[in-house]
């Protein structure tokens, strides 16, 4: 079976009775006899396009910069801010993060450790692309 996602906007205030019916169509809707799961947690935007271009616009300004691939400079970053160390019984191991998990608030954070990082231990006087005239022009 597809999964199946629908919103639930709250704003102090759920209607029930529209929630119950659009459950209840997507179980009249199931055709197979077996076991089926219903969550319900709370909705997270997925990082923007725009804060994508722009991550990347700034990692091509530090290819271009430094000559490194800008395939390697996002290594690089993934694994300096979007690792964390799993230990579980007596082994101990890395596990990344993709930026098309990251919210939009995790990926404001992790453009700001990136570009902090640049400023601080590559370049201070590295030109960041300027935000709010890249996100018009695309």
């Amino acid at each position: 079976m597809k999964k199946t996602t629908f919103r639930i906007s709250c704003d102090g205030f759920v209607d029930t009775e529209s929630v119950l019916r659009q459950i209840e169509y997507m179980i009249n809707g199931l055709h197979k006899a077996g076991y089926y799961d219903i969550i319900l947690k709370e909705h997270k935007e997925n990082r923007s396009i725009e804060q994508n271009k722009y991550y990347w616009k700034i990692i091509g300004a530090l290819e271009e910069y430094t000559g490194y691939p800008k395939e390697n400079l996002h290594a690089f970053f993934k694994r300096k801010f979007l690792t964390r160390y799993v230990r579980c019984f007596e082994s101990k191991f890395i596990e990344e993060t993709s930026t098309t998990q990251l919210s939009v608030k995790e990926m404001t954070e992790y453009i700001e450790k990136v570009t902090a990082y640049i400023l601080t231990e590559i370049e201070p006087n590295f030109m960041l692309p300027p935000l709010e005239k890249y996100l018009k022009e695309n």
